[in-house]
C-alpha cells in the first residue's frame, strides 16, 4: 500500500472507531483530498515518523503524533492557523474546535484522553494491517481486538 492511502486509512481507523462514540466528525471527504494533494515521499517520512511514535515510543491516544496533518505541519513547518485540517475542523486547541469537542465528549463517557480507544497494542495492529503483515498469521490472531472492544 502506497503511504498516501495508508495515512488516509489510518485517519479513516480513527475516524470509525471514534464513531462509536461521538458523531464529531474527525475525518471527511474534504480532509481526504488534502491528504491526496501531498507528495508520496512526504507522506513516507510522515508514516514513518507516526510509526516510530508507537513502536519505539510506546505512544498511544489521539493527538499530534497520531493525526497525519499535525505530521505533516511539522514537517513543513506550518503554522496552526495554516493547517487545512483546522480550517475544515477548527484549530485543534481552540475550545471550539472538533478536536477539543470530542475530548469533552469522549471524556464525559470517561473514555478520557482517547488512550482507552487507541491503546498502542491497537496502533501496532493497524500498522501490521496497513504494511501488509498480517499475511500468514494464524486466523484466531486476525481476530484479535484490542481492550476496549472486548468489553463490549
Amino acid at each position: 500500500m502506497e503511504y498516501k492511502k495508508r495515512l488516509i486509512k489510518l485517519m479513516e481507523w480513527q475516524s470509525k472507531k471514534l464513531e462509536k462514540y461521538s458523531k464529531i466528525p474527525y475525518f471527511t471527504e474534504k480532509d481526504k483530498k488534502a491528504i491526496e494533494k501531498w507528495d508520496e515521499t512526504t507522506c513516507k517520512i510522515i508514516w514513518n515518523l507516526f510509526v516510530s511514535f508507537i513502536k519505539l515510543h510506546k505512544h498511544e491516544g489521539l493527538d499530534w503524533k497520531t493525526n497525519p496533518f499535525c505530521l505533516y505541519n511539522l514537517l513543513n513547518v506550518i503554522d496552526c492557523k495554516d493547517c487545512p485540517y483546522g480550517e475544515n475542523h477548527g484549530i485543534c486547541n481552540d475550545e471550539n474546535s472538533d478536536y477539543m469537542k470530542l475530548l469533552d465528549e469522549l471524556h464525559i463517557k470517561h473514555l478520557i484522553a482517547t488512550n482507552n480507544i487507541f491503546t498502542n497494542k491497537c496502533y501496532h495492529a493497524f500498522i501490521r494491517h496497513a504494511e501488509g503483515k498480517n499475511i500468514g498469521r494464524k486466523k484466531k490472531n486476525k481476530q484479535r481486538r484490542c481492550n476496549h472492544e472486548k468489553q463490549r
